[in-house]
């Protein structure tokens, strides 16, 4: 079971929230639907349990004796005091007993919602809603009206359109009926309401009291951060504009004779055509002042204080609208593909030469590999006629890579650097390039190689993304190996040996005049291995310790005295003759803590608890039952051998 702090929390209620439930479940029942046995049924219990709480029904009733009597008039004001005053409910019901049978699920929702103290204001509204307040939910009906089901559905739609327009509130769809994603969509799209305000549920789902309380708690808690993305769009579309004018007036402003002199002098050396340079200057020119215009806007501000310190619950898949504008974002459209730079001449030698640029991407299907151009952007510019890039025999740098479907986990062992995300034919995946088979192809064969077997030139990524591809790669084929530098050698010549008396505590055997143990000092880490004096010394003091537990053995004590002699044994029995276990290091423990010596493997069971310490005492703690405390004194020297 996942343990889901939202989840299994206790509903709270969701303070000051303001509600609206639009449903035509709350329209004025009509007199079709009053059954003659529920109104003979509402009057024997007015007979009966007729009090001063029913004035209000008697002021409207008073003048009816018969069915025939009621009119719609006293039909909607005996609904609404149904709707408004909770005591009165009960006699009411007798008489709308088909509707409120009808419409069960919704009224549930309503009692539920205005039986929380938490609830600022809970109120209802039927087919012809007016939705004249602020409200911070409203839960809308899909079908709002009892004839045609199209118009119904489009009179909910205008409802929602019109709810949205006023004052941005959160619209959660709702129907008894099965609703398809497709139609779900669809009716938000027409509505024109976005997705971060805007939610469908079934009403057997709200019906249910906890259910309807925690979606109401996770729509309180993101209520702000759902409006500020809301906000985001209106200051998008209107920064837009915007910079659409801006730049189409610097666009207007242009001489001819400023892009000209501009090729003439400068891209003309280096091969940049002019439209490309054009369309890239509008693109970045344009995206600068975007960010302008929306960086520091309120909503963008009050999506950088959202911590998300915990998830809240969602109940469908989460879109792919954030991956496909990532998508997008990393990667350039190359527009023209395979075809030679325009200012070739077509009896030119060069003239089937493509035009190549650092960052391209070649590419064919999933199942074949992909190519990055590793090249210097300086390398590949073309600039015929200028003597530069001409070069038929230059050497193409490819650095190969492999779709990995995204549904793949990601293994560590394959390393290198990885693109995520690229799109091909639809199918999402992430790139793994491979270093250790760079190729390189020379200019005059590189569309035969590639052309001709259906490779694709269509997207380049962005100089950003193939650096950081670029920079790794570089950093793996430089990389130097040196020779390893010998460890520094200390030694620890301070040791004390206690042993796991029958009341778990440490007692003390003797103290160590030798060296104890080797350390090494590596570039990244410390470790040690007892010396063998050190291992025989342990092995004899076992002994002892079972000599001394077996002389004091009593009845009081007999159950852990056993278990304790036997653990020793089994630790004397592992520590000689064989002293195998000295090939492997063991991590030196942080001042103050403990680690288990030798070191737990497959085929090593640690002896011996190894503290960082100048002295134990008190509980026992660490592994096994033998305990050497240590002090770390490095030698001044290596030592002879």
């Amino acid at each position: 079971m996942i343990d889901d702090p939202i989840m299994n929390a206790a509903p709270t209620s969701s303070d000051g929230m303001r509600i609206l439930l639009v449903d035509d479940g709350f329209d004025a029942p009509v007199l079709s639907e009053i059954e003659s046995t529920d109104f003979d049924q509402f009057i024997a219990e007015r007979n009966i349990n007729h009090g001063a709480d029913e004035d209000e029904i008697q002021a409207i009733v008073a003048d009816v004796e018969s069915i025939e009597d009621l009119d719609v008039s006293k039909l909607e004001s005996l609904w609404q005091l149904r709707l408004g005053n909770p005591l009165l409910r009960p006699q009411l019901d007798a008489l709308f007993a088909t509707r409120v049978k009808s419409c069960a699920a919704v009224i549930s929702i309503y009692n539920t919602l205005a039986a929380e103290d938490g609830v600022e204001k809970v109120e209802t509204d039927g087919t012809n809603c007016k939705y004249n307040e602020q409200y911070d939910l409203v839960f809308l009906d899909y079908r709002l009206g009892t004839g045609d089901k199209n118009e119904a559905i489009r009179n909910a739609m205008n409802i929602a359109q019109r709810i949205h327009a006023t004052t941005g509130a959160m619209v959660i769809l709702m129907s008894s009926t099965d609703v398809s994603v497709r139609e779900v969509t669809d009716f938000r799209l027409n509505a024109n309401l976005h997705q971060s305000l805007f939610d469908f549920i079934e009403k057997s789902t709200l019906s249910d009291r906890n259910k309807l309380l925690n979606r109401l708690q996770a729509f309180k808690d993101t209520l702000r951060s759902r409006k500020a993305i809301h906000d985001l769009v209106g200051t998008i579309n209107g920064s837009m504009t915007s910079v659409a004018e801006k730049v189409t007036t610097a666009i207007k402003a242009l001489r001819y004779e400023d892009v000209t002199y501009l090729h003439y002098t400068t891209l003309r050396a280096d091969g940049e055509t002019l439209g490309d340079y054009l369309a890239w200057l509008v693109t970045n020119y344009s995206a600068h002042q975007l960010l302008a215009g929306i960086g520091g806007c309120e909503p963008i501000t009050q999506l950088n204080e959202v911590r998300t310190q915990r998830l809240v619950p969602f109940y469908r898949q989460p879109s792919d609208a954030i991956a496909e504008m990532y998508r997008d974002a990393i990667t350039e459209i190359i527009q023209r593909g395979w075809q030679q730079h325009p200012h070739v001449d077509v009896n030119s030698e060069i003239q089937s030469l493509p035009r190549l640029q650092f960052g391209d991407l070649l590419y064919k299907s999933e199942g074949d590999p992909v190519y990055l151009i590793l090249n210097a952007a300086c390398d590949l510019a073309m600039a015929p006629g200028q003597n530069r890039g001409e070069d038929p025999e230059l050497s193409i740098l490819l650095l190969p890579g492999f779709f990995v479907s995204l549904d793949t986990p990601w293994d560590k062992e394959w390393g290198g650097a990885r693109t995520e995300l690229f799109e091909i034919d639809g199918s999402p995946n992430r790139i793994r390039w491979d270093y250790s088979k760079v190729e390189s192809v020379s200019f005059k064969h590189i569309r035969k190689r590639f052309e001709s077997n259906g490779f694709r030139h269509e997207r380049r990524l962005t100089q950003a993304y193939a650096i950081e591809i670029q920079q790794s790669f570089s950093k793996h084929l430089t990389r130097v190996g040196q020779q390893n530098a010998p460890p520094k050698l200390g030694g620890i010549t301070r040791a004390k040996l206690f042993f796991k008396s029958e009341d778990k505590k440490f007692e003390f055997l003797e103290e160590f005049s030798e060296v104890a143990a080797c350390v090494y000092h590596h570039k990244d880490k410390t470790t040690f291995t007892l010396t063998g004096v050190c291992v025989e010394w342990v092995y004899e003091l076992v002994s002892r310790a079972i000599g001394l537990i077996e002389r004091r053995y009593d009845t009081n004590t007999a159950r852990e005295a056993t278990k304790r002699i036997e653990e020793l044994r089994a630790v004397k029995k592992g520590l000689l003759p064989d002293c195998g276990f000295q090939i492997g290091h063991t991590k030196m423990p942080q001042n103050g803590k403990s680690v288990a010596w030798p070191a737990k493997t497959k085929e090593v069971v640690p002896l011996l608890s190894v503290h960082n310490a100048a002295e134990l005492s008190g509980s026992w703690k660490g592994e096994g039952v033998v305990a050497i405390s240590i002090c770390m004194e490095p030698n001044k020297s290596q030592g002879d051998e």
